[in-house]
């Protein structure tokens, strides 16, 4: 059911059954993981890496579990700590194209300044702020300041999906 939610887009009741699953069993790795899939959609990325952490420790066997955690670390800005996940990830036999695609990231976010959370990111607060107005059904006021962060930051990946969420 949570699965179905999530997939229609019906984000809410997704992240309530997720959490009544892991009321129950907390360590259910696929419940962690959808949850930190969730919390990246709505810009709470260190929430995610909680999550996804515990998906990856319940579940090392899952590639997705694996490309999760370290694009959350790598959004998060933890790129010495991705770099040593990416690392583990190889050793463990994990070397498709999405771990070979986070590590050309860690690469050209080391080789250039444009990737900077700085210069392409919103502050957690802000994000907080949005998420916050989205939440309390203050959905015209959190357009409008979606739009406002959406042209100050636009290639920042977050706020689309944000934006996409109040609309």
């Amino acid at each position: 059911q949570a699965i179905n939610a999530h997939k229609v887009g019906d984000l809410r009741k997704a992240e309530k059954l997720y959490s009544l699953i892991l009321e129950i069993q907390p360590k259910h790795s696929d419940a962690n993981h959808n949850l930190g899939v969730l919390a990246v959609n709505v810009g709470k990325i260190n929430n995610a890496i909680i999550h996804f952490q515990i998906a990856l420790q319940s579940n090392p066997a899952i590639e997705q579990f694996w490309v999760s955690f370290i694009d959350a670390l790598i959004k998060s800005g933890q790129s010495e700590k991705a770099k040593l996940f990416l690392k583990e990830a190889k050793t463990k036999g994990f070397d498709g194209l999405k771990i070979n695609k986070l590590e050309r990231q860690l690469t050209d976010r080391e080789n250039t300044n444009l990737f900077s959370e700085e210069i392409r990111s919103p502050s957690t607060q802000q994000l907080d702020d949005l998420v916050t107005l989205y939440s309390m059904d203050k959905h015209e006021d959190a357009l409008i300041k979606g739009q406002m962060l959406s042209k100050k930051f636009p290639t920042n990946p977050i706020l689309p999906n944000i934006l996409g969420a109040i609309y």
